[in-house]
């Protein structure tokens, strides 16, 4: 490699350096020409992926706190439906009485009239008053 000023250049292959040598300087000239409108090219292409790859993050990040803001307006609205949910279920509780130790099936004993049996129950084994429905 070659060093000059402290930037490093690749070194080029013995036929060209040959090639260069034998050159007028004016030919020199144009080959260095020549190359620095290729690099220019390359690095306005460079510069314009860059620029496009700019705009590209920039509208992710734009797309990113949206859908943040969406997340956080569901997660809100998920909430308000489980505490909805919750309170319907008991509101649907509160009407229901529970008799435990009842066996499966003893609805039959009364000709499956689960009506029967429960009034059966409050007033043979519960000794309350007959229930007036």
């Amino acid at each position: 490699m070659y060093s000059h000023d402290g930037e490093v250049f690749e070194e080029v292959d013995t036929k060209t350096m040959e090639e260069i040598t034998v050159l007028s300087s004016d030919e020199k000239l144009n080959i260095i020409i020549k190359k620095l409108f290729e690099m220019d090219g390359k690095f306005d292409n460079l510069t314009k992926s860059v620029n496009e790859n700019e705009s590209k993050i920039f509208d992710m990040g734009t797309n990113i706190e949206n859908l943040h803001g969406k997340v956080a307006g569901l997660s809100s609205k998920v909430t308000k439906m489980e505490a909805a949910i919750e309170d319907q279920a008991n509101r649907s509780r509160r009407n229901n009485v529970v008799f435990y130790g009842v066996p499966e099936g003893a609805e039959g004993q009364v000709n499956g009239d689960c009506s029967k049996l429960i009034k059966t129950i409050m007033t043979k084994h519960m000794k309350m008053a007959e229930p007036r429905w």
